[in-house]
């Protein structure tokens, strides 16, 4: 009887709306994501373990990068990220290491100031 309390009190909070997800089960299935920032640039990775290549599709569109995947049937996720001002969309680099998807986003670089030469007429 002490057991069957207990689970209902869990289950009555953690079943609570408040703590439910919108995607139901698939949504405890998206990867987590580590990012950084250098003086470079940005870096992402994600937790993918069991993934191929061929797995993932990664795509930049809008000033947004996504992540998608299709790893079965019914399992799956999608992971949206908007780009900093400062990335460079065209150099955006992607691998696959260990189960983990490395993603590389450069800044574009910052001009250095230069001296004008005044020339007298």
């Amino acid at each position: 009887m002490y057991t069957n309390r207990l689970d209902n009190i869990f289950e009555s909070f953690f079943g609570d709306t408040f703590f439910k997800r919108p995607y139901g089960r698939r949504a405890q299935r998206i990867p987590e994501v580590n990012v950084y920032q250098s003086e470079n640039g940005y870096e992402l990775e994600m937790k993918t373990p069991g993934l191929e290549k061929g797995d993932v599709d990664i795509a930049v569109e809008e000033n947004t990068l996504r992540i998608t995947s299709n790893y079965s049937d019914t399992e799956g996720f999608k992971r949206e990220f908007e780009l900093p001002e400062d990335s460079d969309q065209s150099q955006i680099a992607a691998e696959l290491k260990d189960g983990i998807i490395h993603i590389l986003i450069p800044k574009i670089p910052t001009p250095e100031p230069r001296k004008i030469e005044l020339r007298s007429a």
